[in-house]
């Protein structure tokens, strides 16, 4: 294969594995007693690299393994007492909307780059603990639908928005 082409696979696969490391240090690590190798900013940092990649990848597979390594990290900081750790999965979903919701998005934001919204937004569904009540999951799903509601009502809006915001939806719903 042609050189540049040998660095980018290693670029994606790279990300991939990175990705997962994250994902499993958040699984093994003790990070909620007083002798943590990792501090709470760095959880949240994590987290926040995670997201980020996430929203800049355009390639499928980096991004399916960066949902698995934010699930890991967002169920261990869900299950934490440090509360400025469990609240970052609700940030999370913060930043995705504000994504969601930016004016002005160009056919680049519509297609590609708009890939991992919707796995950031299952990310922090999957790590929400089963057998307790889904707050996170049953507030984004109510703000996700009144969107929805008001773009059907509100005649005066941009097709293009409507597809983004309807693309973004789908594998969530």
């Amino acid at each position: 294969a042609p050189r540049a082409q040998v660095i980018v696979t290693a670029c994606w696969l790279t990300m991939k594995e990175v990705s997962l490391v994250i994902g499993e240090l958040a699984r093994r690590v003790d990070f909620d007693s007083d002798a943590a190798a990792l501090d709470p900013e760095q959880l949240r940092d994590a987290g926040n690299r995670l997201l980020t990649t996430l929203l800049t990848l355009k390639h499928n597979g980096a991004i399916e393994k960066t949902l698995v390594g934010l699930t890991c990290l967002g169920e261990r900081l869900l299950r934490s007492p440090d509360a400025r750790l469990s609240a970052q999965p609700r940030e999370w979903l913060e930043t995705l909307f504000q994504r969601t919701l930016k004016q002005k998005q160009d056919v680049r934001d519509l297609i590609r780059r708009s890939a991992g919204i919707p796995f950031g937004f299952m990310a922090v569904f999957l790590a929400e603990p089963r057998g307790v009540p889904r707050t996170l999951l049953h507030e984004a799903l109510e703000k996700l639908l009144n969107l929805a509601v008001r773009l059907r009502t509100d005649f005066d809006f941009d097709f293009s928005d409507f597809f983004f915001r309807l693309t973004m939806a789908r594998p969530v719903l």
